[in-house]
């Protein structure tokens, strides 16, 4: 019987293989199928046979990505990837999404495949962070000295209730380009587990329209702590940070600018966040609030 240090071995084998061999930007598709690495139009690849001895459903190999994607859910640190959702019978959905949370639960990597050309793809190497049955997604991190750096849990309840709040950080990424920024995709999916996919101020839950906001912005050295984000639509993540409107901290109710006649002008559709089930810091709110009686100071 093949052991989780054995399979652990051969994928780090083939990962070794593709960089002395093809490098891993624009491999013919053709052969990462000849190595078993990729089952084509599958978006996820479990080789059942060769896995089934570790988990009965087997352990996703790789996870394919058409290439398209929401800005912030793709970057060269990771990727949120998406449930499969189809129509196939015998619960093949279910049981590829139990190989993939077999990865973690084995302590294995998987690649993923990104789309690049009609039969090119990227090649990456990550492991499975975290995933939310609620929102079905999973955060994958790259992370080529795997196994060095594996996770540590799984996040189905919210962590940062049991730890200490930072704030500020003095991460280097602050420099960086949105598109760039390292653990982007983990904040979004943190921010999007403790509060839920729905707009905090308008009630929108299209999620392709939402996205994880922070508090005290990057460019401000603000934290990606969860409790420093929000998730709001992208018309009032804009409305936010042009101090069109702010959050009390101490009441937790809803204050427009003073250039704004009223928070229905700005289609806000609620007085306050108490409906929050989970709150955000109330540091953060502090923060946010001073800087926003600030602006409107200066507008005034």
């Amino acid at each position: 019987m093949m052991s989780n240090e054995q399979e652990i071995l051969y994928r780090l084998e083939l990962w070794k293989y593709l960089s002395e061999k093809t490098g891993f930007k624009n491999v013919e598709a053709g052969v990462l199928r000849d190595i078993k690495l990729y089952g084509g139009m599958q978006g996820i690849w479990v080789d059942k046979q060769r896995t089934v001895s570790l988990a009965k459903e087997g352990v996703t190999v790789s996870v394919t990505h058409s290439g398209k994607s929401y800005p912030d859910d793709w970057s060269e640190d990771g990727v949120i990837y998406d449930y499969p959702k189809t129509n196939r019978l015998s619960g093949r959905d279910e049981s590829e999404i139990e190989a993939t949370k077999n990865t973690f639960k084995l302590g294995i990597p998987l690649f993923v495949i990104k789309h690049v050309g009609h039969s090119l793809r990227n090649i990456y190497l990550g492991h499975v962070e975290a995933w939310d049955d609620d929102l079905r997604h999973f955060l994958i991190i790259f992370d080529e000295q795997f196994p060095e750096k594996t996770p540590v849990q799984v996040v189905r309840e919210d962590p940062a209730e049991y730890q200490t709040f930072t704030l500020f950080h003095n991460d280097k990424s602050v420099k960086r380009t949105v598109q760039s920024r390292p653990n982007q995709q983990r904040f979004k999916f943190q921010v999007f587990k403790r509060y839920g996919a729905t707009c905090m101020v308008c009630g929108l839950n299209a999620v392709a329209l939402l996205q994880a906001a922070h508090i005290v912005p990057k460019e401000h050295k603000g934290s990606d702590d969860p409790r420093n984000g929000l998730v709001l639509c992208a018309n009032h993540h804009l409305a936010f940070d042009l101090s069109l409107f702010a959050i009390h901290p101490d009441t937790l109710e809803l204050c427009a600018a003073p250039s704004i006649e009223n928070l229905q002008e700005l289609l806000i559709t609620v007085d306050s966040i108490h409906h929050l089930s989970c709150l955000p810091h109330i540091d953060a709110l502090r923060w946010s609030f001073e800087r926003w009686q600030k602006n409107n100071e200066r507008t005034s």
